[in-house]
């Protein structure tokens, strides 16, 4: 079963050009590939750089999946405006996370974790831009609804030791939680309205 998040709900108008349904923020296209996969984007009008200050876990719901099997997802880190990237880089380290997925519960909150070897990738202190983790091996099935995001394995809790991309605060159609250990409640990420995503999934048929 799978279990996976990425938060953007709108009900915007529709506009169907080359095949490619928009939804305000979120983006669902069919990509040009053999495996004839198709995309779900977080996007938005402004970003936001997280460091996760005192929290080790950060997921996203994502809303609208198709129905499939989940290939790949992209995160981006410390893409931000040239003069914060100027000023924090010297203290940047490399990082290690782990990629998490859950399913949404029916009270919207995150539910049961999806059962995957752990999944982690480095990031370099001096990486800028998208990190693709492939996960087409775990056959993982898709729901309309999943949180995905990012647990810490390496790295301290405090300070700019590194930058995930998120979408700016203010775009409360997407849901954010983060919390501090596996036993910890989630509490909203109000600052970072949602982890900036690409999702990719192999459609059934």
């Amino acid at each position: 079963m799978l279990f996976l998040m990425i938060s953007a709900c709108s009900f915007a108008q529709i506009d169907i050009a080359e095949d490619t349904l928009r939804l305000n923020e979120v983006v669902v296209r069919k990509d040009d590939s053999r495996l004839n996969l198709k995309k779900v984007q977080l996007e938005g009008p402004c970003s936001y750089p997280e460091n996760m200050q005192d929290v080790n876990e950060i997921i996203t719901l994502v809303d609208k999946l198709p129905k499939g099997k989940l290939h790949s997802v992209t995160f981006y880190f410390n893409k931000i405006d040239a003069e914060t990237y100027k000023k924090n880089a010297s203290v940047f380290k490399e990082a290690e996370f782990e990629v998490v997925l859950y399913d949404a519960g029916t009270d919207g909150m995150p539910g049961i974790a999806a059962v995957v070897d752990r999944k982690s990738v480095a990031v370099s202190k001096a990486k800028r831009g998208r990190v693709t983790v492939d996960l087409s091996l775990y056959d993982i099935d898709t729901n309309k609804q999943m949180f995905i995001g990012l647990k810490r394995i390496s790295g301290e809790a405090g300070g700019s030791n590194f930058f995930i991309d998120c979408l700016c605060s203010g775009q409360d159609k997407f849901f954010t939680y983060t919390r501090t250990t596996p036993a910890a409640a989630w509490e909203r990420r109000w600052s970072c309205a949602a982890l900036k995503l690409d999702v990719r999934v192999i459609p059934n048929g």
